[in-house]
């Protein structure tokens, strides 16, 4: 009886065993495996040239002051010391996004590298479904002011590249030809709907006094007046969020400014 249970520890231990040594090289794979970024670092970030400015310049320039101004539709050039472990074997299926004080824009993923190995990973500034919250965090509050930021890169489940010497770009919120494009239009559309309220009966319909002259204009709708209100000051906020994000297709806002309109076109006094 000790002898059977003799060689059933044994016979466990060398099944134990046998397991081990065929786990131990998968084990040792995987861990090759691991997406390991140690040494890449950030050198530098600053405002990529557009194709017609770079062929006109002939050759790449030194960043300068202004090339550090960026906003969104531009491209942001990051230059990275030791950029090969970013596409090794391990890596290259996680995508390469990039970082904005130190906060990843979900989305916003490298163009494919021309240099090989990978020395400038570029970015175009927009706003995706994924990073939209951290541009809010980045953008909210806007004003005609540059905001400096950090820049980096990294995998979006990791932390950015480090960096001796972080890059820092303006970034502008508020485009300021826009503002003046879209705050003139608005202020023409202000004028000529001033213009016709006093002159015509576009926010008028309510009941006249019994005691007014006959061919009186009707009294002002209180309905009409509202909507009237209510229209210019969503589109308003409407072309302010469209020139900060640059997203002129949120359908919230679109919604609320039809249903202002409505009094408008009603006819029934208030």
């Amino acid at each position: 009886m000790k002898g059977i249970w003799v060689c059933g520890v044994l016979l466990s231990l060398a099944t134990a065993w046998a397991v081990d040594a065929r786990r131990s090289p998968v084990l040792a794979q995987s861990a090759s495996k691991t997406c390991s970024v140690e040494g890449a670092k950030v050198v530098d970030a600053y405002k990529a040239p557009a194709p017609t400015e770079q062929a006109a310049a002939g050759k790449a320039q030194a960043p300068g002051a202004a090339d550090r101004k960026v906003q969104l539709g531009d491209t942001v050039a990051v230059e990275v010391e030791k950029g090969e472990a970013l596409v090794s074997e391990a890596c290259r299926k996680k995508p390469i996004v990039l970082f904005l004080n130190g906060l990843p824009l979900k989305g916003v993923t490298a163009l494919p590298a021309a240099d090989t190995p990978p020395a400038t990973w570029k970015f175009v500034l927009r706003i995706t479904d994924d990073s939209r919250e951290t541009w809010s965090v980045l953008l909210g509050r806007p004003d005609f002011g540059r905001r400096k930021m950090t820049a980096g890169l990294g995998f979006e489940d990791q932390a950015p590249l480090e960096s001796d010497n972080t890059p820092v770009l303006e970034v502008a919120v508020l485009p300021t030809l826009w503002i003046a494009i879209w705050g003139a239009i608005f202020l023409l559309m202000l004028a000529v709907f001033v213009c016709l309220a006093r002159n015509t009966n576009i926010i008028r319909g309510g009941t006249s006094n019994a005691s007014a002259p006959a061919g009186a204009s009707p009294a002002y709708s209180l309905s009409k007046s509202q909507g009237a209100w209510w229209f210019f000051v969503i589109l308003a906020a409407y072309l302010l969020i469209g020139i900060v994000t640059g997203d002129f297709s949120n359908s919230m806002m679109t919604g609320l400014a039809l249903n202002t309109c409505m009094p408008l076109y009603s006819g029934r006094p208030f």
